[in-house]
């Protein structure tokens, strides 16, 4: 899903929910949630095979800081849409549809195997994959 804010003036005339056209999403710059501070991710890859590009202009290590620049900026991103729809009331986001098809990202839990058989890190985990699930994520992959 993507992400704009609501007082952003180039996406003012597209309907939520819409589609967003290919030259808006290559003109508009990103904000992306980069882990190793890459400037590109799977959706560069997918616009590759389309033979486009978009103006990556900001790497943020988590979701959340993403959607606050993209709040009180110029920025788009292109987040989940169980995280989209949960923080765009607060952060008064408009949601759109991409103009390609993107892979969904696996979801995995990663832990150190003397946490394996603790029972409280058990119920942990336990309690993570549920509330992913109940989110409507993909399977989520133990590591």
């Amino acid at each position: 899903m993507l992400i704009a804010a609501e007082s952003n003036p180039v996406v003012a005339e597209i309907a939520d929910g819409a589609m967003l056209p290919m030259e808006t999403f290559c003109l508009l710059p990103h904000a992306i949630r980069s882990i190793d501070g890459s400037m590109s991710g799977a959706v560069d890859a997918a616009l590759e095979a389309s033979g486009r590009r978009r103006r990556v202009a900001l790497a943020l290590p988590q979701f959340h800081a993403v959607a606050l620049a993209v709040a009180s900026g110029p920025y788009i991103a292109a987040v989940p849409l169980q995280f989209a729809t949960a923080v765009r009331r607060d952060l008064k986001l408009r949601l759109f549809r991409p103009p390609l098809d993107v892979p969904v990202p696996d979801v995995r839990l990663y832990w150190h195997s003397r946490h394996e058989q603790d029972a409280v890190h058990r119920w942990m985990r336990g309690t993570i994959v549920n509330a992913v699930q109940d989110l409507g994520w993909p399977d989520m992959c133990p590591a």
